[in-house]
């Protein structure tokens, strides 16, 4: 009876962490126009599979090693001609890793291969995956991460190239149902809260 009862809960949010992927979207649309970013589809793609993975709230043990496959898979199309996994390929991964840790120690960023800089781009993909899914579904602080975004497309469309209107308007309705959403998944807590606490 309980798993029933949670279960329209468990779509709610869903659709509130759905509302955070379209979001964050919104941060990886502009970075095509205002920086050398390429392949943009690709990563959000990636962003798509990590959003994916985090939502169905799967064991560690599980989601790391097909967040890890993911991860291996675009940068082995985007950047590697040898074969998966053969000799040749674990060496020019070695070859990468080495150059790039000296290139860190040595603070000269600017140096970095872009097949490291895309591993790091991933790897925060990754990260933002598993921190919105706290924000929206485990803490339900949606209007912490509206704000920034909405801050974010102001300033790019104020001070860059970037014609951020569309996506203004996109935010603002994404927002006001991530928000109506998470708002009404609360008032049961809330009633239940008072209840306990002062009846």
């Amino acid at each position: 009876m309980g798993k029933m009862f949670n279960q329209p809960y468990h779509v709610y949010h869903m659709l509130v962490y759905l509302c955070g992927f379209i979001l964050f979207t919104e941060w990886l649309r502009p970075l095509a126009e205002i920086t050398d970013t390429s392949n943009i589809p690709l990563f959000v793609l990636f962003a798509g599979f990590c959003f994916f993975v985090s939502m169905l709230n799967l064991s560690w043990w599980l989601s790391v090693p097909l967040k890890l496959v993911g991860l291996v898979y675009i940068l082995d199309g985007l950047f590697i001609q040898e074969a998966l996994f053969s000799k040749e390929w674990f060496l020019l991964i070695y070859q990468h890793l080495i150059y790039n840790l000296d290139i860190i120690t040595s603070q000269q960023w600017g140096d970095m291969t872009p097949m490291f800089r895309s591993f790091l781009f991933l790897i925060l993909l990754w990260l933002m995956s598993y921190l919105l899914h706290y924000w929206f579904v485990v803490a339900k602080r949606v209007f912490l991460f509206v704000l920034l975004t909405f801050v974010y497309l102001t300033v790019l469309d104020t001070f860059t190239t970037y014609d951020g209107d569309a996506a203004i308007v996109r935010t603002f309705v994404v927002s006001l149902l991530a928000m109506g959403i998470s708002t009404f998944i609360s008032l049961p807590l809330l009633k239940k809260w008072i209840m306990k606490h002062f009846l």
